[in-house]
């Protein structure tokens, strides 16, 4: 933090050249170059001295446009060093904002929408006792998402979602964050497009910030494959992509449309008796990173398909807050962990946040034994 002719921060980096010393300094999203000299800088020998990651605070003044030391000032030294995954963290963050830029850019509304649901009857969710009512923490707010689109026209937003599966593959986490977006459109290639140019238009935002900590391969066009063509050459016979993800993703990022409606979200139109208005979004070394739909928001479907179910009470908010029930609503969700894995090649999704949820409390297991 600069004040006046002052600066606070993180060592990130020193050279010593002879007597002349190189000190970069961080204090958040800011960086100083700070050149200290024998012979004018008071304390020369304790600067050049200087350890990446101790906290300093330094007098500096302008010299042709460079930062000079004048005193060291203060220092704390480290003894512990940076948590290893700070480094994912700052890339991260660099991502979310790049992510809300591309939105405003493009004219959505952010929405908040809530992480504590009615009803408990769904698979892999956590239950909470919600002053007596059942209730679950949220694994995706899709249905929130396309209500507030058919009130608002495009929508995105940011939040953590919550999914009860004991897994501890390499991309899965009990708790992570969800980018779900829907709009208003003509038709389902305008999700393809969509999906597509936010794909290429965030790669290309976060590698002109940070060019050399992005590891994914440039590319052009996004393919697009369907899931029939794909049935023809693994055999997959109405079941999901699972191993196949990354071979078919592996020459670059994919786009796979018209899933069998037996293994669809509920809630995708149906383009026949077989197959939906449905898509997956796939990349290289990760897989599966977003799927998406043409919701299917024929009022007389949802409500006969509530009663079928006995979920009348639970869900038929999302039928009477839809004031468009014959417009066509566009929608996909993503992982952003699992968008950051491929962008920054980060091969286990626990690299990306010290205080990760899989089957454990990180901090409780890696810290304070």
């Amino acid at each position: 933090m600069k004040n006046e002719s002052f600066i606070s921060g993180m060592v990130t980096d020193i050279k010593c050249l002879g007597k002349i010393t190189f000190i970069t300094v961080s204090h958040g999203a800011e960086t100083f170059n700070i050149v200290a000299t024998h012979g004018q800088a008071v304390g020369y020998d304790k600067l050049k001295n200087l350890k990446i990651n101790d906290y300093i605070t330094i007098n500096t003044n302008q010299q042709n446009g460079e930062i000079h030391a004048k005193e060291l000032v203060g220092a704390e030294k480290s003894n512990k060093g940076v948590i290893p995954e700070s480094a994912n963290a700052k890339n991260y963050a660099i991502l979310l904002n790049q992510i809300r830029n591309y939105f405003y850019d493009n004219n959505f509304f952010e929405v908040r929408l809530p992480s504590i649901h009615p009803g408990n009857n769904k698979g892999d969710i956590f239950e909470i006792d919600f002053f007596g009512k059942k209730a679950r923490l949220s694994s995706s707010n899709a249905l929130y998402s396309t209500v507030m689109a058919a009130n608002m026209g495009k929508v995105y937003s940011i939040q953590r979602c919550y999914r009860a599966e004991p897994s501890k593959t390499s991309k899965h986490l009990s708790e992570f964050d969800m980018l779900e977006v829907s709009f208003v459109g003509h038709c389902f290639e305008d999700l393809i497009c969509e999906l597509s140019k936010f794909i290429s238009d965030i790669f290309n935002r976060v590698s002109k910030i940070i060019p050399d900590q992005i590891k994914a391969l440039p590319f052009e066009d996004i393919p697009i494959v369907s899931y029939a063509d794909l049935n023809c050459k693994y055999g997959l016979l109405n079941k999901g992509l699972g191993k196949h993800e990354r071979e078919i993703s592996k020459n670059g990022p994919t786009t796979v449309i018209h899933f069998p409606s037996k293994i669809s979200t509920w809630s995708a139109l149906p383009i026949d008796d077989k197959y939906t208005y449905s898509l997956n979004f796939l990349a290289p070394g990760v897989g599966e990173v977003a799927e998406g739909c043409l919701r299917d928001t024929r009022e007389s479907f949802l409500r006969c398909k509530f009663e079928k179910l006995d979920l009348c009470d639970q869900l038929n908010w999302y039928v009477d807050l839809n004031p468009l029930p014959n417009i066509k609503i566009l929608s996909f969700g993503l992982g952003i962990e699992r968008l950051a894995m491929w962008l920054f090649g980060i091969t286990n999704i626990r690299a990306i946040n010290c205080f990760y949820r899989d089957k454990n409390i990180s901090e409780t297991m890696k810290y304070g034994k």
